[in-house]
């Protein structure tokens, strides 16, 4: 590390206290490379990498490696959740927790550390969503409207579906044929309460 900071004694003290402090509060912009689980299941794991490159004391540049093993964010509250899993190539946030959570991690319950590490980069959270590209599926949410938009499919599911107060629930089919060529019934669609 001493000649990697210079070969002086200031430049080696200074690369060891920067190095510290760099220890104790460890927040990188990353990139996703892989993404196991997500969807319906448990929130997405990832392996990420750091974007901004490591410096020698000669201002050499080193790419770092992978980091796997990463829980990615899910704005949820208990079996209520807005599913969008990150995928390979996304960038974002991943904050480094300040002891190691890897037992928390298996148990989902409160735990000792699972060892005396400290802001490792094993112990990474996952943030997702910047410097994206602009998106084609997407909610967008502003004071007076709201927009759901997507270049495929658009699926509702629920036991009730209420539209402007009208209970949606029903759908049946005769022998005449709409303009897309279903089978309809002129009353198909609303049902009152």
């Amino acid at each position: 590390w001493w000649a990697q900071a210079g070969g002086s004694g200031f430049k080696g003290i200074d690369f060891i206290v920067r190095a510290i402090l760099a220890e104790q509060a460890r927040v990188a912009l990353v990139k996703v490379l892989t993404v196991t689980g997500g969807g319906v299941g448990v929130p997405a794991m990832l392996s990420v990498q750091p974007m901004v490159s490591q410096t020698d004391g000669w201002g050499n540049l080193t790419p770092h490696g992978p980091i796997s093993n990463i829980p990615a964010f899910r704005y949820q509250g208990g079996a209520g959740a807005v599913i969008v899993d990150p995928v390979a190539g996304d960038i974002g946030l991943a904050v480094f927790a300040d002891r190691d959570i890897s037992t928390v991690k298996a148990t989902r319950a409160v735990a000792g550390p699972g060892s005396a590490r400290q802001a490792a980069w094993s112990d990474g959270l996952y943030l997702g969503g910047f410097l994206g590209l602009p998106p084609t599926n997407y909610v967008k949410i502003t004071q007076d409207r709201i927009d759901i938009v997507s270049t495929g499919t658009i699926s509702l599911s629920g036991t009730r579906i209420i539209l402007n107060g009208v209970v949606w629930d029903t759908h049946v089919h005769d022998q005449g044929a709409d303009s897309h060529g279903d089978a309809e019934v002129p009353t198909d669609g609303p049902v009152n309460p």
